[in-house]
Order: structure tokens, then sequence, then C-alpha cells
């Protein structure tokens, strides 16, 4: 990495801790410029991204050609990126406050643990007959009624899947189709 190693290879101080310190103080402005070069309004980034994916959506449910799978496909993989890099910067910064505020300070403790309980709930739900849940029980109930009709029963149907849509889209030639009705060999 050529910022560190420019910086690294100073000799600023004699005490060997001192030296380390210094060169850590000295490349800071360094960092902080390339930290606001490549990660400066992920936000914004992520927002583009779900607009763009949102809209290839919109397009591949009208007309599908693998082109267009695989730019969604590429949508996909920056938006994962940059949530993975904006969820990270968030821990960071959310150490930082517990480290300035102190583990005792229960008011911000008990703030925290309430947002981070509500994150991971499901307040609201459509059921398969399109009304909206909102009370937990329903929630629950809709929920187990899902799964349960998930096993055990066997359909001629899938509902959720548009038959027109999947025939086309990419199908498997007679060949292809003979070669997975082929005994597996070790």
């Amino acid at each position: 990495m050529p910022i560190a190693e420019g910086g690294w290879n100073k000799q600023l101080a004699s005490d060997s801790m001192k030296n380390v310190w210094m060169k850590l103080k000295d490349l800071r402005p360094a960092f902080r410029k390339l930290n606001n070069r490549d990660f400066k309004g992920i936000s914004d980034r992520i927002t583009t991204a779900r607009a763009s994916l949102r809209n290839i959506q919109e397009i591949i449910s009208i007309t599908y050609t693998n082109d267009l799978a695989d730019e969604e496909l590429e949508i996909l993989q920056q938006l994962e990126k940059w949530s993975l890099i904006e969820e990270k910067a968030l821990h960071q910064k959310s150490k930082a406050t517990w480290i300035r505020l102190g583990d005792t300070n229960t008011k911000y403790f008990s703030v925290v643990m309430k947002e981070r309980q509500q994150r991971k709930q499901i307040t609201v739900l459509t059921s398969l007959f399109g009304t909206r849940l909102t009370e937990p029980p329903d929630i629950q109930r809709e929920i187990i009624l899902f799964y349960k009709s998930l096993t055990g029963t066997a359909t001629t149907t899938l509902d959720v899947v548009n038959m027109n849509t999947m025939k086309k889209g990419s199908t498997l030639s007679h060949s292809q189709k003979i070669a997975l009705c082929t005994d597996v060999t070790a």
C-alpha cells in the first residue's frame, strides 16, 4: 500500500514507541483522504444501487434476457458490498460511542437495546390473502400457517410462480435434459 509505505519507512523519533506513535500521527491525514475518497457517501451509493436494482427488475418483469439477469446480479453484488461496508462503518461508530459514553451509562444502553429489539421485529406483514396484519398474534398465526402449508402437503400448482414468465426464460436443450437424467457415478 503506497500510502502507508511512504510514511511508515520514516524514522521520526529515537524511542521505538514514540516512533510508531509519530508515524501513525503522520499517516492520519493520508488515511483520512483515502477514506473520504473511497467511502464517503455510502448511503447515497446504496440508494443508487437500490434504485438501479428496482429499475432492472421492472425491465426483467417485462422482457427477460440473460444480459439483464447478469446486470441484475452485478447490481445485487454491488448493493451487498456497499451494505456490508455501511454496516461495518456503523458498527465502528457504535463502538466509539460506547467507549466515549462508558459501559455504566445505563440510559444509553437501554435506548440502544430497545432500538435493536425493534429492528429485529416483524411489525407489519401482508397475509397470503392480501390483508395487512399489524398485531403480533395475527402475524405469528400467519407465519405458522404459511410454513405449515409448505410442509406435508402436495400441490398441483404453484401460486407464487408465474409460469408464463418461467417459460420465457432460459430453458434446457434436449441433450441437457438427458444429461440431467443419467446415473451419477463416483
